[in-house]
């Protein structure tokens, strides 16, 4: 026959054990481990950042000077006069040494024409147009700017105005004129008088028949036009 066991009167019956705690040794340790961990991943992106940064940076301020000087139109050819027709007008080239090979036109190697509008009415513009060909047989230097080559208006014997009086200081615009080749100026006017030094508040150009005339340097170059000013 079985028997059945009986736990004395009054003792409690037993519990399991409970689990202990980690030791503060155990905590340090996991708390430099998560450290450890934090560290890497903030090096892994400092690297980062410093890989791409020196990607950015290889290709150097030159690469991007030399792409946009490859681009860039040089801001004088807009205003520069244009050859027309016949051969080329071009930029003077210069030797070894830097100089030019080509020398100065000579007056008379020049030939010239003016177009001026036959009639301008108040409030209109006025352009002259030059045609500067050389008819010598070598290429030769033109300064085509407004300090050097100048339109003169007359009305009879009174002298109006003059690009040349407000021209001083101006820069230069050397053209390269191959023989037989040509190229333009244009001049504008305002309508107003002008004199030598170019003082201000000069009044209107009286209506009239104008005789216009250019020169370069000063001397002239033997082109002579009319203009109606209304």
């Amino acid at each position: 026959m079985a028997s059945t066991r009986h736990d004395p009167p009054g003792r409690q019956p037993s519990r399991p054990a409970p689990s202990r705690r980690p030791s503060k040794a155990v905590y340090r340790r996991r708390r430099l481990v998560a450290l450890l961990i934090l560290l890497a991943v903030l090096a892994l992106l400092v690297w980062g950042v410093s890989a791409v940064v020196g990607m950015v940076t290889d290709r150097g301020p030159g690469d991007a000077v030399a792409a946009e000087s490859t681009q860039a139109t040089d801001p004088g050819t807009a205003d520069a006069p244009q050859p027309d027709g016949g051969a080329a007008a071009s930029a003077a080239p210069a030797d070894e040494t830097g100089e030019r090979e080509a020398e100065t036109c000579a007056p008379d190697a020049v030939d010239t024409e003016v177009d001026s509008p036959a009639g301008v009415g108040p409030g209109e513009p006025v352009l002259f147009r030059l045609t500067l060909t050389n008819t010598g047989e070598e290429p030769c230097l033109l300064d085509t700017g407004d300090a050097s080559l100048a339109v003169t208006a007359h009305l009879g014997e009174e002298r109006v105005w003059s690009s040349a009086d407000c021209a001083a200081g101006r820069a230069g615009r050397e053209v390269l004129l191959e023989a037989g080749s040509s190229t333009t100026a244009r001049v504008p006017w305002d309508k107003s008088r002008s004199a030598s030094g170019c003082p201000a508040g000069q009044e209107r150009a009286p209506a009239g028949t104008y005789q216009v005339m250019t020169s370069h340097d000063g001397a002239g170059i033997g082109a002579e036009g009319t203009l109606v000013l209304e």
